[in-house]
């Protein structure tokens, strides 16, 4: 049963995949497959608490007392021992039934409860010893230190594909992110800047190269260290079903007042939290269900912006959210930099123009990294992207180019005849 409760938990909380995957019919056939062997578990926890129930009643009234009285009272017809003795022997005898019983009855409970058991159990071969943890606390209790310069060198990393077409998401990537600044990784779908950033973090271990943080290696810090260095915000972190309030607590357990209503404004929701009935202290539901995506969103940048880690990540953290508001929260991130770095994920470019460095990815190689405006002069792979999600950017461009050939007076290739544009490739050449 405690199975099946946690598959159904993880189910309800996939629907909205489930939808859009169109497997409903799939899900309720698991449902009915899993469910069978629990419809039967209540009867048989019932058969199997009373079947012990009634043979300890019997062996304890039919058999034990029985002899014991049929004992006892042979003894004191001989004047082995008297009376007195006799209900003391069958008290302590009761008292020893009743444990009994309990024991029977925990067995019950712990049967019922074993699915659970054995998960703690499971969970807790993976944790060190207490003294480790409290060793490796300690080195990292010190108050955390200014941005690190990040340094990828030749990185490898990932793999798609099977056999010998098998290659590397990220291959042989060098870059280098320095500290109090903001940088954007972009690609098109794919192209490997998710798996990047999870190396950069060390969720990802490295088949080649190294991530450096200050010249030291990330592979040589701890779990605990690594955790005091990185926020990581993505589409699908995760909001506890408690207050807006606690949820932000989590980031900062001593933060006022003063602070989350801070981090709420810097994020464009305040207004909003502050309109609902309990304001502040208003429960969100599994998932922050009780809000929409957008609001969802800029609650979890809320909540990284009072951790005082400091490198944050941001993983299309704004992908719901409105274009004003979006404006508002990159306009907060820049500021952000005299304290902390910031590496954004990000499919549409628009989002990140302003970013320091913007770093272009195709098939897990970098491609160019730089400023918006000289990328978009000096890198055809850059401007392809950008063009692509601006068309007005495109035909901004092809009519500087025909009013350029009409100035010149030469006869430029979207001037051509309908027939001599078809043979001459004059849709290549009109964008570009």
């Amino acid at each position: 049963m405690g199975s099946f409760d946690d598959w159904l938990h993880g189910s309800i909380r996939s629907w909205r995949e489930i939808k859009a995957l169109q497997i409903e019919q799939r899900e309720y056939a698991t449902l009915a497959r899993r469910y069978e062997p629990v419809q039967r578990a209540p009867g048989a926890a019932q058969f199997y608490f009373w079947g012990t129930q009634a043979v300890g009643k019997a062996v304890d009234q039919l058999a034990s007392r029985a002899v014991l009285y049929f004992f006892g009272a042979l003894l004191i017809f001989t004047g082995a021992i008297t009376v007195g003795l006799l209900l003391a022997v069958v008290r302590y005898y009761a008292d020893f039934v009743e444990a009994v019983e309990q024991l029977r009855t925990s067995d019950v409970e712990y049967q019922a409860a074993r699915a659970g058991v054995a998960r703690a159990l499971a969970l807790a071969e993976d944790l060190p010893e207490g003294a480790e943890l409290r060793r490796e606390h300690a080195r990292t209790e010190c108050a955390v230190g200014p941005p690190p310069r990040i340094e990828v060198a030749q990185v490898t990393a990932g793999w798609r594909g099977h056999g010998s077409e098998r290659t590397s998401i990220v291959g042989d990537v060098s870059m280098t992110i320095a500290a109090n600044s903001l940088v954007s990784i972009v690609d098109e779908s794919g192209g490997g800047k998710i798996t990047l950033v999870r190396v950069i973090t060390g969720e990802v271990e490295t088949t080649a190269g190294n991530v450096l943080l200050d010249e030291i290696p990330l592979a040589e810090l701890t779990e605990r260290q690594r955790f005091d260095t990185f926020t990581y915000v993505g589409d699908d972190s995760e909001l506890l079903n408690i207050s807006v309030r606690q949820n932000l607590l989590l980031a900062d357990e001593e933060s006022t007042d003063q602070n989350q209503w801070a981090a709420l404004a810097a994020v464009g929701i305040s207004d909003e939290v502050a309109a609902m009935v309990d304001g502040i202290d208003t429960l969100i539901g599994e998932r922050g269900i009780k809000l929409s995506g957008g609001q969802r969103q800029r609650l979890l940048i809320a909540r990284a912006l009072l951790s005082d880690r400091p490198v944050m990540v941001l993983d299309e953290a704004t992908s719901q959210v409105d274009v004003r508001n979006d404006a508002a929260i990159h306009e907060t991130l820049r500021r952000l930099r005299a304290e902390k770095t910031i590496v954004t994920i990000s499919h549409r470019l628009a989002r990140v123009v302003n970013a320091d460095n913007l770093v272009v990815l195709r098939d897990g190689v970098v491609m160019c990294v730089g400023h918006h405006g000289s990328l978009l002069r000096e890198s055809a792979e850059y401007r392809r992207l950008f063009e692509r999600q601006n068309p007005s950017r495109q035909a901004e461009r092809r009519r500087l180019g025909v009013m350029a050939n009409r100035s010149s007076g030469a006869p430029g290739p979207c001037s051509a005849p309908p027939s001599a544009r078809l043979r001459a490739g004059w849709f290549r050449g009109c964008i570009g």
